[in-house]
C-alpha cells in the first residue's frame, strides 16, 4: 500500500490583525483522502517544520487533531 502525502501552508488574518498560518496535510492512501490534519501556527517557518515532521511519520496522528476554519477574504 503506497502512501502519499498532499501538504499545504497558507494564511489569514483573524479580526485582531495578527497573521496566522494554517498547515495542512493530507495522506493519501487507496481512498481518496485517508487522513487530514491541521494546525494553526504564529510563524511560517514552525508551520513547515511541523508539516515535516508528519510526512516524515506518514501515520496519523494520535486522536487529537486541530482544524481551523478561516474566512476567506
Amino acid at each position: 500500500m503506497q502512501t502519499r502525502t498532499v501538504s499545504t501552508i497558507g494564511f489569514c488574518k483573524p479580526q485582531d490583525g495578527s497573521v496566522v498560518h494554517l498547515a495542512q496535510i493530507r495522506l493519501k492512501r487507496e481512498e481518496p483522502f485517508a487522513h487530514e490534519e491541521a494546525n494553526i501556527f504564529e510563524r511560517r517557518r514552525t508551520a513547515a517544520a511541523w508539516l515535516d515532521n508528519r510526512e516524515k511519520a506518514k501515520t496519523p496522528a494520535p486522536a487529537r487533531v486541530i482544524a481551523c476554519m478561516a474566512t476567506r477574504f
